[in-house]
């Protein structure tokens, strides 16, 4: 019997593991997953369902924003959510790395993923410098599977 893209997608997330932390942030010696293990443990297993991953980044009135997209191989998106960050301020580097970062968090949290002995957050909470998020602004993008 073959599956639907919907029970595909149910499979898919339920057969997902955790990441590990491989990474440790040297001004605030914590450890969290980088965007490249979060990546090896998602895309296998995405493949293996028949998905692949999609992060889609623009800009919106100052904001650098990133949506996550689950494509199946039928052609059916599954959304993943999208995160932003204000960005009108950011020198080019610390573009690059807002976007790495939101990348990161974005498909960490649209697979349910969780790192072990991750303090991420809890650091960035007290990085002065950190950007804010924001999700004040209602999505341009479609909130049903796009077929």
């Amino acid at each position: 019997m073959s599956k639907t893209p919907t029970t595909a997608f149910v499979a898919f997330m339920n057969d997902l593991g955790n990441a590990h932390a491989d990474k440790v942030n040297p001004a605030f010696k914590s450890r969290y997953a980088s965007l490249a293990e979060i990546l090896d443990t998602v895309k296998p297993v995405a493949l293996k369902h028949g998905f692949c991953i999609r992060q889609v980044a623009d800009s919106h009135e100052g904001s650098l924003r990133v949506q996550t997209f689950f494509q199946h191989e039928s052609g059916e998106t599954f959304p993943g959510g999208v995160l932003a960050v204000k960005a009108d301020t950011l020198s080019p580097q610390q573009l690059g790395s807002a976007l790495t970062y939101i990348r990161r968090q974005g498909l960490q949290t649209a697979c349910c993923i969780s790192v072990d002995l991750d303090d991420d957050a809890a650091s960035s909470s007290v990085m002065p410098s950190a950007p804010a998020f924001s999700s004040s602004k209602p999505s341009p993008f479609p909130s049903k599977p796009v077929k």
